[in-house]
């Protein structure tokens, strides 16, 4: 160990008198230090215990403890960095020394402390000390090898002996420290006592002083380890009486079985969301076709199969209830007293309203407009450059999602919203709809009203938009509106049962509906279409001579007879890969139901296991039942090769397909009328692309047209194929999407 240094010397004598008790050599100095005087040094110990504050010797029963040990560090630390006069930042070389030395001096404290076997007044004698030192130390800081150990061994030696009369000797402070000898001990001991130029004088509340900033120190960092063990462990047994209750807790026999989940309010909403299919095959496996599941806090009773779209979809309104399922996602984004926000009977009677637009005639007017606006779209979109430069031979690609996206729209537009509409969607109007479609997501499905910028910027572009509508509205109005085939003509003169006319806001928010509901579903089912021809160039292929033989001119290559309504209806291969893309990628993987009354689940569907083999499930008011025309329409018990796409499977009239189909339209058998005109009811049939029951889409026809039409122009134009196969569904979207990349190839069939 490195030797003290002569600015240690000048503090060696006290300035009282001297006496040659012990001479202390250092360098080429000699130093005499008097201990004559021992009842000055050691005054503590003459004090009789009795005189003592009770809060003091209560003290000596305190075990040190890791906190006592981070306050030595800090308190040291803060008198040597004041000596240093440490005002600016350290370098990141200084930094790293620096934390190297205080985790030393840690692991020296504590080691010292425990081998010692110390008392926290000792301690926090040694701390007032070396508070009280600080002035003077300054000059004898740059001698020392070790500052932090060696200041604070010689400040708790001297406390040492001035509060317990020299019990603790020098060679066992040798043996505690294991790095400093006994001489060295002594010499730090000598110079730290002339540096409090021998007053050792302490009060009871010096020491309590420094006690309580220790206590203060100790209970702040008692609370954050509180605060960090409540974070941590309420969770932990949130999740330990979770399960608990699932497995001790007994349940009502007519309750569905409940789907295990370890986290509370969660339950299966990361495994639901993520791949619903999944889920239900492998809850069905464990649970059978009926099941409960937990969904950020609603319970989601699950019926799957045919038998369980039956119950959900066929149920009574007053019971199994649509508005009070949905309303809170599709209020904020299609307007106030039209869909949703309005009693099941009104919701009828605007979607008779809405069928007066769907009729033969305004059909036959429409495919000659699409065909034009996709045509339009190839020859000026850049995504179709390379189509653009007349070439047949090289290939260009395009997002397939994003191009199909913006043909729907264009296309819907010009048919359904009307002239002024189409002629109005600029910049403008497209960033107002994407705000708005920024509010048709799942999360707003779960959590209607969050302060999130997302549901602001939707809510002004309801607003935009609506004022958008009910200007043309009023237009309309005032200059007749005759001769128009779009939805906006077959709405503006309608009236409800009671005599009152539809309002302009009203027939206004009828058509966001329209927009927002069709253009999700049409862009997707148009999207997976595109994506199987690409992967299906024998498909393709079939689907373009389909179109020579109805539609070529006289032999002549890329020649074309325009696209006609009756014409569309006659073409068995474009109609085969519509609905095996519906079959295996239908829009809504899920269709939900809030449940007003207790409801029972039939026995052919699920009964609860018993010995009687008697009983039936109760699915409780206030829960959610959901029904999923997906899970049937892939079921490998009802189709063969049910998940691979097969267009084929249509072209057999005796088929499981065309079975489903003829049950799905049931066109021979009854109809219902649920207030918008008869309808089959369709709700026991394995194919349910469109939903069924009273709240079965009354726009089938025409996203059959469009799509019809859409697929048709394209095929007659493009050749396609795809590097990287079908992409995988994306259920993190409101409307099942492709998993990106969904890139498409393609090129010019012809030269114009």
């Amino acid at each position: 160990m490195t030797a003290l240094t002569d600015p240690f010397a000048s503090y060696y004598n006290p300035s009282s008198k001297k006496s040659s008790n012990t001479t202390f050599t250092h360098g080429n100095r000699t130093s005499h230090i008097d201990y004559s005087n021992t009842s000055r040094i050691h005054r503590a110990s003459l004090v009789d215990a009795s005189e003592h504050s009770p809060a003091l010797l209560e003290l000596l029963d305190v075990d040190l403890s890791a906190h006592l040990i981070d306050h030595v560090v800090e308190c040291v630390t803060v008198v040597i960095d004041f000596i240093m006069r440490r005002r600016r930042p350290l370098s990141k070389s200084k930094t790293a020394e620096r934390c190297i030395a205080l985790q030393h001096f840690r692991i020296f404290v504590k080691m010292l402390l425990a081998r010692s076997g110390v008392k926290i007044p000792v301690v926090l004698a040694a701390l007032v000390y070396i508070d009280r030192a600080k002035y003077r130390l300054q000059s004898i800081m740059y001698g020392l090898e070790f500052p932090l150990e060696q200041i604070f061994l010689g400040a708790l030696t001297a406390a040492s002996k001035y509060l317990n009369d020299l019990t603790i000797k020098n060679f066992h402070w040798e043996a505690s420290t294991l790095i400093f000898s006994a001489r060295e001990i002594g010499e730090f001991e000598l110079v730290f006592l002339g540096c409090l130029r021998w007053d050792l004088r302490l009060s009871e509340e010096d020491i309590m002083t420094h006690y309580a900033g220790y206590l203060a120190q100790a209970q702040e960092i008692a609370s954050t380890r509180v605060v960090l063990l409540a974070l941590v462990n309420i969770p932990l047994l949130a999740i330990v009486f979770n399960v608990l209750w699932q497995l001790i807790i007994p349940r009502s026999k007519t309750d569905p079985p409940l789907v295990f989940h370890w986290i509370p309010f969660v339950g299966s909403a990361i495994e639901y969301g993520n791949d619903p299919m999944k889920f239900f095959i492998s809850s069905q496996a464990k649970y059978g076709n009926v099941f409960t599941f937990i969904l950020l806090g609603r319970k989601v009773t699950v019926c799957l199969g045919p038998k369980g779209n039956n119950f959900v979809l066929g149920g009574k309104s007053t019971v199994l209830n649509a508005e009070d399922a949905y309303t809170h996602l599709t209020t904020p984004v299609f307007g106030r007293d039209v869909v949703y926000d309005v009693p099941n009977e009104v919701f009828m009677e605007q979607k008779k309203f809405v069928k007066v637009g769907l009729s033969t005639d305004n059909f036959r007017a429409y495919v000659g407009m699409i065909e034009q606006e996709v045509e339009e779209f190839l020859a000026n979109d850049p995504s179709f450059s390379i189509y653009q430069q007349n070439d047949i031979n090289p290939w260009g690609k395009f997002e397939s999602v994003k191009v199909l996206s913006e043909i729907t729209i264009l296309t819907a537009s010009r048919t359904l919203q009307g002239s002024e509409v189409r002629d109005s969607i600029t910049t403008n109007f497209a960033q107002t709809y994407t705000d708005l479609d920024g509010g048709f997501t799942p999360i707003n499905f779960m959590f209607p009203n969050l302060p999130l910028e997302s549901y602001r910027k939707r809510d002004r572009a309801q607003k935009k938009m609506s004022d958008f509508y009910v200007e043309f509205i009023k237009k309309r109005r005032a200059g007749g509106g005759s001769g128009q085939h779009d939805m906006i003509a077959a709405l503006i003169n309608q009236k409800y049962r009671s005599g009152k006319s539809l309002r302009d806001h009203e027939i206004a928010h009828i058509m966001i509906a329209l927009l927002m509901a069709g253009q999700h579903t049409s862009s997707a089912t148009g999207s997976w279409a595109l994506l199987h021809l690409a992967d299906r160039e024998d498909v393709a292929e079939a689907l373009y001579q389909e179109q020579v033989k109805h539609f070529g001119i006289n032999g002549q290559p890329g020649k074309f007879r325009p696209l006609t309504y009756e014409d569309l209806r006659d073409l068995p291969v474009l109609d085969s890969v519509i609905r095996e893309t519906l079959r295996v990628h239908p829009p809504i993987h899920s269709i939900m139901r809030a449940v007003r009354d207790d409801v029972p689940i039939p026995p052919t569907l699920a009964t609860p296991s018993s010995k009687s083999g008697s009983g039936t499930y109760i699915v409780r008011k206030g829960h959610v039942v959901l029904a999923s025309p997906l899970f049937a329409q892939m079921d490998p018990k009802i189709w063969k090769n049910a998940s691979e796409w097969e267009p084929t499977r249509w072209n057999d009239p005796e088929g499981v397909a065309m079975s489903a189909l003829k049950e799905y339209t049931d066109e021979n058998g009854e109809k219902i009328d649920f207030g918008f005109g008869a309808v089959s009811k369709g709700t026991d049939s394995p194919y349910q692309p469109f939903g069924a029951g009273r709240h079965r889409c009354i726009g089938e026809q025409f996203a059959y047209l469009q799509l019809g039409t859409i697929l048709s122009t394209l095929v007659r134009k493009l050749e396609f194929k795809i590097p990287t196969g079908v992409p995988a569904h994306n259920y993190h979207t409101m409307i099942t999407m492709p998993k990106t990349p969904r890139d498409i190839h393609y090129r010019r069939r012809h030269f114009d």
